[in-house]
């Protein structure tokens, strides 16, 4: 194949090698698109949406869309959520489409132990139209889009109280049916590890610290530390550390093992609506584009009201 456009192969080898999951620095903000277990935890029915732009003004730079939602079912004893992915990154796309559900022990007086399962399907491929090459009708290069859709499933564990919660999932659970192809790769397991908790530190000032553990059994594992500061239980402040935790196999890293540093914030200006916006600071050979991401979110209460706390932390 002739020399496809600079930029697009960057960008296209970085994602397949370390970015083959969507990232998100807002990421505590999308549970159900992280771990099916996470459905109905809230509650009250979770309606979520965010868009995250990354590297602006570079060509080819991510794009991606995430629309999801959750409800509790049978009294809190049971969870359903779907969720909606659309993700650019150069010529390559992706779309997915998935349905979750939960089943949710009660373990302790506040505390629920909840075992779920997702199963969707995933629409990802190439753009030959957004391939550039030195000659013409390169025959290398796909004419028009090539993309293959495959079932997924999703599996994975969530406990939960008003102050706490760790989760454990694993994504793309049948790896083995999906082969790629000499355009399209192959997809790879993908397990997310997320704890956190909520203190209060004095009189309408609390703090909220959380990580987020992404590991592919492949490559570098992914780690991110993140801390919100939260006002009167309307306005959060906070930051998070994102950086690629440790090699494996003896495989080259991409660029240095520092990733980002995330400025974000969170507002609800009325009782359940959500607000949230997120700019990371690269670390990277990328450092001079930015990365913007927004998020909203809405929670509708359950008649009878909720035990739980409102906003809710988790």
């Amino acid at each position: 194949m002739r020399k496809l456009f600079t930029s697009v192969i960057l960008l296209f080898s970085v994602h397949c090698y370390a970015q083959q999951t969507l990232q998100f620095s807002q990421y505590l903000f999308n549970g159900v698109v992280i771990n099916p277990a996470y459905a109905g935890s809230r509650e009250a029915i979770n309606i979520n949406g965010l868009y995250r732009k990354q590297w602006s003004k570079v060509n080819g730079e991510p794009n991606s869309l995430t629309l999801s939602g959750d409800m509790p079912l049978y009294w809190n004893k049971a969870g359903v959520g779907a969720y909606f992915i659309h993700d650019e990154l150069g010529a390559q796309f992706q779309n997915s489409f998935f349905g979750s559900f939960a089943y949710r022990i009660k373990v302790s007086t506040k505390g629920r132990l909840a075992l779920g399962v997702a199963a969707g399907i995933t629409n990802y491929g190439i753009d030959g139209n957004k391939l550039t090459t030195d000659q013409p009708n390169d025959p290398a290069v796909p004419i028009g889009r090539e993309a293959k859709t495959r079932a997924a499933f999703q599996g994975g564990l969530y406990f939960n109280t008003d102050r706490f919660f760790i989760g454990l999932s694993l994504n793309n659970v049948l790896v083995n049916m999906n082969k790629g192809s000499d355009m399209i790769p192959s997809q790879r397991k993908h397990l997310f590890l997320a704890a956190g908790f909520v203190s209060k530190i004095v009189e309408n000032i609390k703090i909220r610290p959380s990580i987020m553990i992404k590991e592919d059994l492949k490559g570098p594992t992914n780690g991110d530390a993140s801390v919100f500061f939260i006002f009167h239980d309307i306005v959060w402040i906070g930051g998070s550390y994102r950086t690629r935790v440790f090699n494996k196999n003896n495989v080259e890293d991409v660029g240095s093992a520092k990733d980002a540093v995330v400025i974000m914030a969170e507002v609800f200006p009325i009782p359940n609506l959500r607000l949230g916006y997120s700019y990371d600071i690269t670390l990277t050979s990328y450092k001079d584009f930015a990365t913007h991401e927004i998020s909203a979110g809405y929670n509708i209460n359950r008649k009878g009201g909720s035990k739980m706390l409102t906003p809710r932390y988790f």
